[in-house]
C-alpha cells in the first residue's frame, strides 16, 4: 500500500505561503504556516507532515480546513490552545515571582539550591528537570 502526498488544492495560498513563513518571527504562527506549506507543496503525506511539525494528524486536519475555509488570515486568528505564557503546574503565581525575583538577585548557585529553597519554604517537591 502506498501512501499518498498531501495536497492543499489552493493554488493561491501556494503562491504566498513561502514568503509569509520566512517572514513570521512568532514560533506559533510560523509552525502552523509551515503546516500549510508543506501541505502546499504536496511533497510529503499526513502522517510525516504532523510529525516534522510535531502536531497529531488531527489538529493538521483541523487546521488544513481552516485555510480552506476561511483563508490564511482566518486560519492565523484562530485561537491557540494550551495553558498561558509561564504557567507552571502545582505552582502559583505568588512564588513564581518569589522564584524569579530570587534568580534576578543571583541567590541560587545550583539546581539543588533552587529546588531545596521551594520544598522549604514552599513546600514543592520536584526532580530536577522540572525547575
Amino acid at each position: 500500500m502506498t501512501s499518498r502526498c498531501l495536497k492543499l488544492g489552493l493554488p493561491e495560498v501556494a503562491a504566498i505561503i513561502g514568503e509569509l513563513h520566512r517572514k513570521e518571527r512568532v514560533g506559533w504562527r510560523k509552525n502552523r504556516l509551515l503546516v500549510v506549506k508543506l501541505a502546499a507543496q504536496g511533497h510529503m503525506t499526513s502522517a510525516e507532515v504532523a510529525d516534522l511539525c510535531g502536531i497529531s494528524r488531527g489538529h493538521l486536519f483541523e487546521w488544513l480546513k481552516a485555510v480552506r475555509t476561511g483563508g490564511i488570515e482566518e486560519f492565523l486568528r484562530m485561537g491557540t490552545r494550551g495553558r498561558p505564557e509561564g504557567w507552571r503546574k502545582g505552582v502559583s503565581t505568588m512564588v513564581m515571582e518569589a522564584f524569579e525575583a530570587k534568580l534576578k538577585a543571583g541567590e541560587f548557585v545550583t539546581m539543588q539550591q533552587a529546588r531545596q529553597w521551594l520544598a522549604e519554604e514552599h513546600g514543592i517537591k520536584s526532580d530536577y528537570q522540572r525547575v
